[in-house]
């Protein structure tokens, strides 16, 4: 079982959110936190360690490049990007990077590793 993991989903919208939400929990994850943008996310990164942090978001004025500064080092971020967004992971020495529309098994390979 995998529901010792902890998830922090960083997504813009509310109906994916909760898609992501109902995707973790289906694999049997229960610790998942979500919020709207990268910086309302930082008190969650400062008060939490997460195992993973899933980002669907647009990089606004480069907020990306502060998560650095508060994500843990043990902390992966899979950052979820479309076919017309190219985000610049070069400062995140932790992400990778999924393309949507993505497959639920490579997905949940990237969340389970």
């Amino acid at each position: 079982m995998n529901s010792n993991k902890k998830f922090l989903v960083i997504c813009y919208d509310a109906d994916l959110s909760d898609l992501y939400q109902e995707i973790l929990q289906t694999y049997g994850f229960s610790f998942i936190d979500t919020v709207e943008t990268v910086s309302k996310s930082a008190r969650f990164l400062e008060n939490n360690v997460y195992d993973t942090v899933i980002i669907d978001c647009k990089d606004l004025n480069g907020e990306l490049r502060n998560l650095k500064k508060i994500v843990k080092d043990s902390t992966k971020l899979l950052c979820v990007a479309s076919y017309f967004d190219d985000p610049d992971l070069s400062s995140l020495e932790n992400a990778v990077s999924i393309t949507k529309p993505f497959n639920i098994d490579s997905f949940y390979k990237q969340i389970s590793c």
